[in-house]
């Protein structure tokens, strides 16, 4: 779903000049267009800080939910609202929630890849322990993984430290 805006009424520079030649009054801009996000965490949780990044024109929080806990969350958003209250100025609230990561099994000694050599991702377990192999493979979470890549499409292991494309693709 997207969301189209468009302005209803310009802002005019002070010396602009209507067809009459007359000036016009400045419309005051009321919303800068540069949002100011700053995300909380052991810096920015502390109430003096917090309640001086509010007082300097922040717009909005993010809060990470990649590690946080349901209570670690409720209690930063309370301490949130709490400050923007003391403060008497409201703030954006964002979380940033994690997006799905797709799990390897069991690895068991380290795997060392040299560039351009194939590595298999499959989608089941091996059912018995791997004979050696020319191309090397490891199991992953999300059977529908096969589905979702195509050939030329770009993997990334490790959190984007390794990047793998795809170069043969059965589904």
């Amino acid at each position: 779903m997207v969301l189209q805006l468009r302005p209803i009424a310009k802002a005019l520079h002070k010396d602009f000049r209507h067809a009459d030649q007359s000036i016009l009054p400045a419309v005051e801009i009321r919303y800068r267009q540069t949002k100011i996000i700053f995300k909380i965490g052991p810096a920015t949780s502390i109430n003096e800080v917090l309640k001086q990044l509010i007082q300097e024109r922040v717009d909005m929080v993010r809060i990470s939910m990649a590690h946080a806990t349901h209570e670690g969350t409720r209690q930063t958003i309370q301490q949130v609202k709490r400050v923007c209250g003391d403060v008497g100025r409201q703030i954006a609230i964002m979380m940033d929630i994690k997006g799905p990561e797709i799990r390897t099994g069991h690895i068991g000694e380290p795997v060392y890849l040299e560039e351009g050599q194939l590595f298999d991702l499959v989608m089941e377990a091996p059912k018995a322990e791997p004979v050696q192999q020319e191309v090397r493979c490891i199991d992953v979470n999300y059977p529908g993984l096969i589905n979702d890549v195509a050939v030329g499409d770009t993997v990334l292991v490790d959190s984007g430290l390794i990047r793998m494309k795809v170069f043969i693709s059965p589904g």
